[in-house]
C-alpha cells in the first residue's frame, strides 16, 4: 500500500527526529565519557594525604591546581603511577647531561627543541637517585625546582636515557625510569579538549534541533514544503493526484500530474513540474572517479540534486524533460552565466518557449 505523502512525511520527520536525538546523545556520551575517562585511577602517595589523578588527565590536572611533590614521592612512585601530569618538583641539585634533542632538514641540524639535565633527588647516598629531567631552554643547574609532567621515556627521552646507561652502566641503579618533561607540547592536549567540546556541544545543538522541531511546521521538509503555499494544501493537492493513480517512479524521483518528489534517507525534497526552467546532469571529478547528479532548478532557484549513477541521472532528467519541455536542457557556461547574472531574462526565455509550445498546439 502506498503512503500518503502526509503519512510519509509524518515518518519521514519521526525518524529524522529520532536519529538525531540518538546521535547527539551518543556525541554527548563519546565527549563527556572521554573527558571522564581521562580521570583513571587515583593514588594516595607516600607520605602524603593527597590522592592524585595520574593518566593522560592532563585537562583535569593542567587547569587544576599543581601538585608539590616531595623527592620522597618520586622516588617511591612506581611505573604503574606514571604519567603524571602538573606537577612540582624540587630536587637537591641539577646537572647537565650534554644530551640535546634537535631536529634536522637534509641530516643538518636545525633547531635545538629540548636539553636534558639530571635531577638529583634524596638527602643522602642510601637514597640518592637521579631523575632525567627534560627542559625547552639551556640548562640552568642553579634552578632545582620544576613543574611538568612524570611520564614515561618515549622517542628521544628513551634514546637519552639509554645513551646514559650504555655510557654508564653504574647509573642504572640510581636513574629513576621515568622522565620529568618541563617542555611537553600542550597543543595535542587541547586539541583533545577542543574535539570533546565540540562532540558535546554538537550533541547538545542537536537536542536543542529536535526540540526546535516538535512543531513539524518547523522541520525542513515542511519549510521546503512551505513555499509553495499553505502545507495543508498542498499536502491534499499531492496526495489527490497520488491517489489518482497517475504516479510515476523513475528511480529516485517520484512524479505525479504536477509535482516532482525525492526522497532520500530521512529527507524529502519537492519541486513543482510547472515551474521547472533548468535540467542537466551534473558531473563531479574526484581522485576515485566521476560523480553523477542529476541537477534539477525551479523558478524560485531552488534546485534538486538527485544523485545516482550516470544512467539513472539521464533517466531522470529525460523524464524530468518530458514533463517539462519547456525547460532549458544541458549545461554549458553561457546559460549558466545567464542563470546567475540575468535569472528574469532566463526565465522569460523559458516561458517564451512554453508560449511557443502552447500556441503551436
Amino acid at each position: 500500500m502506498t503512503l500518503s505523502i502526509r503519512d510519509s512525511i509524518q515518518r519521514s520527520i519521526s525518524r529524522s527526529n529520532r536519529n538525531i536525538t540518538l546521535l547527539s546523545i551518543l556525541a554527548i556520551l563519546i565527549g563527556a565519557g572521554a573527558f571522564i575517562g581521562a580521570g583513571g585511577k587515583t593514588y594516595n602517595l607516600p607520605d602524603s594525604d593527597l590522592s592524585f589523578i595520574p593518566t593522560s588527565a592532563y585537562i583535569f590536572r593542567h587547569f587544576g591546581e599543581v601538585q608539590v611533590l616531595t623527592q620522597a614521592q618520586v622516588i617511591a612512585l612506581t611505573a604503574d603511577q606514571v604519567p603524571l601530569y602538573n606537577v612540582e618538583v624540587e630536587g637537591t641539585a641539577l646537572q647537565d647531561s650534554g644530551y640535546t634533542e634537535y631536529s634536522t632538514k637534509n641530516n643538518v641540524k636545525t633547531t635545538t627543541d629540548a636539553y636534558f639535565g639530571y635531577l638529583v633527588l634524596g638527602a643522602n647516598e642510601s637514597d640518592f637517585k637521579v631523575l632525567v629531567t627534560r627542559h625547552p631552554s639551556v640548562i640552568d643547574e642553579k634552578i632545582v625546582k620544576y613543574k611538568g609532567s612524570i611520564v614515561k621515556p618515549v622517542s628521544i627521552s628513551k634514546e637519552v636515557m639509554e645513551d646514559i646507561l650504555k655510557d654508564d652502566p653504574t647509573s642504572k641503579d640510581v636513574m629513576l625510569p621515568f622522565v620529568l618533561d618541563t617542555a611537553e607540547d600542550a597543543i595535542p592536549w587541547y586539541m583533545g579538549l577542543a574535539a570533546e567540546a565540540v562532540l558535546v556541544l554538537g550533541g547538545l545543538a542537536g537536542l536543542a534541533t529536535v526540540m526546535g522541531r516538535r512543531n513539524p511546521e518547523k522541520h525542513p521538509i515542511m519549510k521546503r514544503l512551505g513555499r509553495f503555499g499553505d502545507t495543508e494544501s498542498t499536502m491534499s493537492q499531492i496526495d489527490s493526484e497520488m491517489m489518482s493513480g497517475d504516479v510515476t517512479t523513475v528511480d529516485k524521483l517520484q512524479f505525479t500530474r504536477s509535482w516532482i518528489i525525492f526522497k532520500s534517507g530521512n529527507d524529502m525534497y519537492f519541486a513543482r513540474i510547472a515551474d521547472v526552467v533548468w535540467a542537466y546532469q551534473h558531473v563531479t571529478q574526484t581522485r576515485y572517479g566521476k560523480n553523477y547528479a542529476a541537477y534539477i532548478w525551479d523558478r524560485s532557484g531552488a534546485m534538486l540534486n538527485v544523485p545516482a549513477k550516470e544512467k539513472k541521472v539521464n533517466e531522470m532528467l529525460t523524464a524530468v524533460l518530458q514533463r517539462a519541455p519547456w525547460a532549458i536542457a544541458g549545461y554549458n557556461k553561457d546559460v549558466e552565466k545567464s542563470w546567475k547574472n540575468d535569472r528574469t531574462g532566463f526565465i522569460r526565455t523559458v516561458d517564451d518557449r512554453l508560449k511557443q509550445m502552447n500556441t503551436r498546439q
